[in-house]
């Protein structure tokens, strides 16, 4: 990999995260989906650099997960759509890790599928026959339209149709309660 030298196009080619100085919010695993500004660094274990780099984004490909935070005084850290995908231990040390880079005042915000909603979407689907689980088809390859309610769960469940053969699909799905005790543990 190349170094960092380049901090105008403020993008991290080496992996290192010290190479990338005093962000105060982050975007964990932000995919394709970066916030924009100076104040944000956008982290992906996946290769996101020719993208952020037309999109002016400041971007680090980085595990989050094995290397953790090196940074202090964060006011901001989202997740979107990545929890899901870390197993619950993981998770765990992961959110313990970016409470500690938090300054004092500073806010974790993570958005992840609802475990509760899910089932009970499930079980409306087997109990009234509604189909509400059908109104994910959109984010699921093809045999998702035919699967029964059971499937359908399992698929949205354990992210089992993503079409990418490295992809490890969900690792650990939380309602509400879950999520809260997962971040006071």
């Amino acid at each position: 990999t190349r170094p960092c030298s380049d901090r105008a196009k403020r993008v991290c080619l080496c992996g290192h995260p010290e190479a990338i100085v005093n962000p105060s919010r982050l975007n964990v695993g932000c995919g394709p989906l970066f916030a924009i500004g100076p104040e944000w660094l956008n982290i992906d274990h996946d290769d996101y650099v020719e993208m952020a780099r037309v999109k002016g984004a400041n971007f680090l490909r980085h595990d989050v997960v094995q290397l953790g935070l090196p940074w202090t005084d964060l006011e901001l850290v989202t997740s979107s759509e990545f929890f899901e995908h870390v197993d619950l231990r993981a998770g765990q040390r992961f959110l313990e890790r970016t409470l500690r880079a938090l300054k004092p005042g500073g806010q974790v915000r993570v958005s992840t599928p609802d475990l509760r909603r899910l089932a009970e979407m499930y079980v409306d689907d087997i109990r009234d026959g509604l189909n509400r689980l059908a109104g994910f088809s959109f984010i699921q390859p093809p045999p998702y339209d035919r699967a029964t309610p059971g499937n359908r769960f399992s698929m949205l469940a354990y992210g089992a149709l993503s079409g990418r053969p490295d992809y490890t699909g969900h690792r650990h799905l939380y309602d509400e309660a879950s999520l809260r005790q997962v971040m006071e543990w």
